[in-house]
């Protein structure tokens, strides 16, 4: 017997013109921040010059493509406040319009053990950034166009249907021991909890569990689901009116140990707290607006500082600098390594022309050495231990980001950059399509992470959006395809509307 509808207020769960306010308040501070990247680009050129204001026009093509994008946005009408394609703008305005001005003003500086191309060449890549970004616009304008035809014919509404309550399919305490499992499996000894606390992250290494075997692979998979259990809880709580601010602490913690223990990357737990706000922003009932929009990019801001700071601080001797890098300048300069720096990318250029080192072999590496279980020589052999190979001058060095269009270039020429940009466009529609078909709670969570990191293949590698695909999306990913397996005995499971039902029951 299939199930019963969910049970459900007399009001919709998110009108369709609630939706379409809160996604253009974000294009309007995407749009208003690239205006003024604009201004800040051509007051530089004419009033300073110099060399590096040759990039005042790619800036200037790159905020015509911004501009573009958001109209296809909404043109798609993806029913989303947060699409796909609202994402990747956001990473593209600061990739195409914010580190060129960072470039301009301040320069790369002098805290980095990389080779720097050439201006002229980093100007070459971002006209390639920008071929790249105004195909995948046309991708998913054309994908769009062919989803509204088809909902057209089948008699529905012109923008899709309010998104349906999440079924909360597995209980937050059941989330709650599979993350303990993976978190036990990371921290086995008190003295991995005090080398990881200290920033000793290398002590792990002689735990035969925090390198390579499934063992390991599980405890990746599985600590995620920690703070998501946690969090449920505390918005059950919340929800019921029974006491929960004190349940913030065990919260922070389990951010802290559960994602906070991926080496200090600031974009795990981050992460899981804008995908978790985005799952109940697409089901709440209130409007989005720029103000929380500003608030929401400032306090991300402050976080991604403050925890790069404290990284610094507590590797302090591998960064060969006597205190942490504190400042205006400094911080500008160290966000360019996240937008894909032209002038970091600019050095492969000469080496590309002479005698390419990019292959076949080297791209397909680079979607096997993800794969969890492939040992150390397909990690070596990618193209991005190569670039950073040209980079660093040694083959240790793999911490810098090869984006997935720059890559395809290196390997294809232009045809592989309009290849690989047409399939992200079409993926970038796919994401949008799960999201707002999604019944159950993890479902959405894991549809919601695989649509942020998917929308930043323009600024990073393929192998880190596809690791982190394996490492966040697999696991909430079967646990909510679960529930479709279970039989219906026409009961109404508990659902979720921006926050979780106050009491949770098995779902039939």
């Amino acid at each position: 017997m299939p199930d019963q509808p969910a049970p459900s207020d007399p009001s919709p769960t998110s009108s369709t013109s609630t939706v379409l306010a809160s996604q253009r308040a974000l294009h309007r501070v995407v749009l208003g921040a690239t205006l003024v990247l604009v201004v800040l680009s051509c007051a530089r050129a004419v009033v300073v010059g110099g060399s590096a204001d040759v990039f005042v026009w790619s800036v200037a093509l790159h905020a015509v493509l911004v501009t573009a994008a958001a109209a296809v946005s909404r043109a798609v009408r993806p029913g989303l406040r947060v699409d796909t394609l609202s994402l990747c703008l956001a990473w593209e305005c600061f990739r195409g319009c914010g580190v060129p001005v960072i470039l301009q003003y301040v320069g790369s500086g002098d805290r980095f053990w990389y080779r720097l191309g050439t201006t002229e060449d980093a100007f070459t890549v971002l006209l390639l950034g920008n071929a790249s970004f105004a195909v995948l616009i046309g991708a998913r304008a054309i994908a769009g166009a062919v989803d509204v035809a088809v909902r057209r014919r089948r008699s529905r509404a012109e923008h899709p249907s309010p998104v349906t309550p999440l079924v909360v399919s597995v209980a937050p305490t059941t989330l709650i021991v599979l993350g303990l499992v993976g978190l036990l499996l990371r921290f086995p000894t008190v003295d991995a909890v005090t080398g990881f606390l200290s920033g000793r992250i290398e002590d792990l290494q002689g735990n035969p569990l925090f390198g390579e075997g499934p063992l390991a692979y599980l405890s990746i998979a599985l600590r995620p689901l920690l703070p998501m259990g946690v969090g449920l809880l505390v918005l059950g709580r919340r929800r019921a009116g029974r006491p929960w601010a004190w349940m913030l602490v065990p919260l922070a913690a389990s951010l802290v140990f559960a994602l906070g223990s991926y080496g200090l990357n600031r974009a795990a737990p981050a992460f899981a707290l804008m995908v978790f706000g985005l799952v109940h922003l697409e089901r709440s009932r209130r409007t989005t607006t720029v103000r929380s929009v500003v608030a929401v990019v400032a306090a991300l801001g402050a976080l991604f500082v403050g925890v790069g700071t404290l990284r610094q601080t507590l590797w302090i001797e591998r960064t060969g600098l006597d205190v942490p890098q504190v400042g205006v300048v400094p911080v500008l300069q160290s966000l360019l390594a996240y937008g894909a720096t032209p002038m970091q990318l600019a050095p492969v250029l000469p080496v590309h022309a002479t005698s390419n080192p990019f292959t076949l072999h080297s791209w397909l590496q680079s979607f096997v050495s993800p794969v969890p279980g492939f040992a150390d020589p397909a990690r070596f052999e990618n193209s991005t231990a190569i670039f950073n190979y040209v980079i660093y001058d040694e083959i240790s060095g793999r911490d810098q980001l090869l984006p997935e269009w720059f890559h395809e270039w290196l390997v294809f020429g232009i045809p592989g950059l309009v290849v690989a940009a047409v399939v992200v466009g079409l993926l970038f529609g796919v994401a949008d399509a799960a999201r707002r078909r999604a019944q159950t709670l993890l479902g959405s969570y894991a549809a919601t992470m695989a649509s942020m990191w998917i929308a930043q293949l323009g600024v990073t590698s393929v192998s880190v959006v596809e690791q982190n695909l394996f490492n966040f999306v697999l696991a909430p990913a079967l646990l909510g395809a679960l529930h479709h397996l279970r039989p219906r005995r026409g009961e109404s499971p508990p659902t979720v509307r921006g926050v979780v039902s106050p009491t949770w029951t098995r779902a039939a």
